[in-house]
């Protein structure tokens, strides 16, 4: 039964699968999506359709306007479905699409999936799962539920909320996971619930997670060894870890509007490709995270700059000067002092004060 008080529920029946002690997850502190994007067609077409547009990205090499084109033509689709589906497949890792002009190309892992497509076995699926599971929050998470029991279809978004700590999806969010799920056959309904295949529950059992029950965290694609990794799994860390930079990427230049946070600027080449770039607040080599509050947007200079200690930021949002007055480029960067940052319209992507207190412990600043 739904919790009463609206809030997310454990219960002590779930079977002790150590996938339960990584959720619920924060949403602010994932660098996953908390919700999967659909793609055209219905759980019986949706397999069909991906496959389509991947071959023909494979034998074509289209540019964009060529794939969009492609993509209202064949799979009869509206010009706001392409802007909307299209990119997550990306996000997803399968494909690559440029910025402006320039051609579409399948990733090594879209490579791999239209390989796997003449092989034998289940290989294209768990592809497809794997990449949807390391962009998405909530999939593992299903699956344990589903290898417990059914999901009655009047709780489908109630069980998916409790992959969250702090997001409350509704019942179009959730469906969207189901769907996918449906899509490669790994789960089906049957009597008002939704149940696990046979491919589900092999899917199941290949992704058991190795930690311990009391680990509260999995760890980050930075923070794996992957040296004791098997191949299969070395290709979802890699998979994983190009999926987070894309992400950030695009969520941290589209929070400060392609503007450089530093000097307010927004400069594109000639075809349209903005100048500004995601710096990490916190270093990703020392763990920093792959999310917005960690990140800002940077012209290649300050980007520069900020890396390198010459600047970094007060709690208060405003530009902190290393003083090194014998040093060339001392005098430009010291016009910056004391100016405010130019933060992102959405309060909560401001830069979180606890990476700006570790980004000037790093480089030797002293917080005001």
């Amino acid at each position: 039964m739904p919790p009463e008080d609206g809030k997310n529920s454990r219960t002590d029946e779930l079977p002790p699968d150590p996938i339960f002690a990584a959720y619920p997850v924060t949403v602010d502190e994932d660098d996953r999506y908390p919700t999967a994007v659909r793609f055209l067609g219905g759980a019986s077409d949706r397999f069909a359709n991906l496959v389509a547009m991947c071959k023909y990205i494979s034998t074509e090499a289209p540019t964009k306007t060529d794939l969009r084109a492609w993509f209202e033509t064949e799979l009869d689709a509206r010009e706001s479905t392409f802007d909307k589906q299209v990119p997550f497949i990306e996000d997803l890792g399968l494909i690559s699409l440029p910025e402006a002009t320039g051609v579409v190309y399948l990733t090594e892992t879209g490579d791999r999936f239209l390989t796997a497509l003449d092989e034998p076995g289940e290989r294209k699926y768990e592809i497809l799962f794997d990449a949807l599971r390391a962009t998405v929050i909530g999939f593992d998470y299903l699956l344990a539920r589903l290898a417990a029991d059914p999901i009655p279809l009047d709780q489908l978004d109630t069980i998916l909320a409790e992959a969250y700590v702090d997001y409350q999806p509704d019942d179009a969010v959730a469906i969207k996971h189901y769907t996918w799920l449906l899509a490669i056959g790994y789960v089906e309904k049957h009597d008002g619930a939704y149940e696990l295949t046979d491919r589900g529950r092999r899917a199941f059992t290949r992704i058991q997670p190795t930690q311990h029950a009391d680990e509260t965290e999995p760890p980050t694609p930075e923070a794996i060894d992957t040296s004791t990794l098997t191949d299969e799994e070395q290709r979802f860390v890699e998979q994983r870890r190009r999926v987070r930079d894309t992400a950030f990427r695009r969520r941290v230049r589209a929070a400060y509007d392609n503007r450089c946070a530093i000097c307010g600027r927004n400069r594109t080449t000639p075809d349209g490709t903005p100048e500004v770039e995601a710096a990490h607040i916190y270093p990703k080599g020392a763990g920093g995270r792959d999310i917005v509050p960690n990140g800002l947007a940077l012209c290649k200079l300050h980007h520069w700059a900020f890396d390198s200690g010459w600047l970094s930021m007060s709690d208060e949002y405003e530009v902190l000067v290393t003083d090194a007055p014998d040093q060339p480029g001392y005098a430009e960067f010291s016009e910056l002092e004391g100016t405010t940052l130019h933060l992102p319209a959405n309060e909560s992507q401001y830069p979180a004060v606890k990476f700006l207190q570790k980004h000037r412990r790093l480089y030797g600043f002293t917080a005001e």
